[in-house]
């Protein structure tokens, strides 16, 4: 005599469920990639124009961990396009960190963005003309008395 199994169909559905769990279904398990990243972009607070000056971006994970081997790309804000050279414009970080180059060709205030996946920092520098020097953490020009 042969016996024949029923599955109910609320078995089933709890049998698809366990299965999309433990083997992953794209959109319905979030993936472990896309962990959150947190991220710090160090820069000087002051540069002269068309000198260069470097941009530090510190990577980590959700846990405070250095991030390595993740994309960081670099822009700068609008109407600065054209005025800024990176280099590189992207790079990947090792021991969570990744260092760029940048030269302004024009004064004023410069906003500088790194990206990591959905994460970001802006650092605000500010560019001076090739006249004006830094001193004691502000800008001078050369016309201007130190003691101010």
């Amino acid at each position: 005599m042969i016996k024949q199994v029923r599955l109910s169909g609320g078995w089933m559905v709890g049998l698809a469920l366990a299965l999309v769990v433990f083997l992953g279904a794209p959109g319905l398990v979030p993936d472990v990639r896309a962990a959150e990243f947190n991220v710090l972009l160090q820069g000087p607070d002051m540069v002269l124009q068309n000198h260069n000056a470097e941009l530090v971006v510190v990577v980590t994970d959700s846990q405070g961990r250095p991030a390595n081997g993740v994309p960081v790309v670099f822009r700068v804000a609008p109407g600065w396009e054209n005025e800024v050279t990176l280099s590189p414009q992207s790079i990947v970080t090792q021991n969570g960190r990744a260092r760029i180059a940048f030269r302004p060709e024009m004064t004023g205030m410069l906003y500088l963005t790194a990206q990591v996946g959905d994460a970001s920092a802006t650092t605000r520098v500010t560019v001076s003309s090739p006249g004006s020097t830094i001193r004691g953490g502000g800008v001078i020009t050369d016309d201007t008395p130190a003691s101010r």
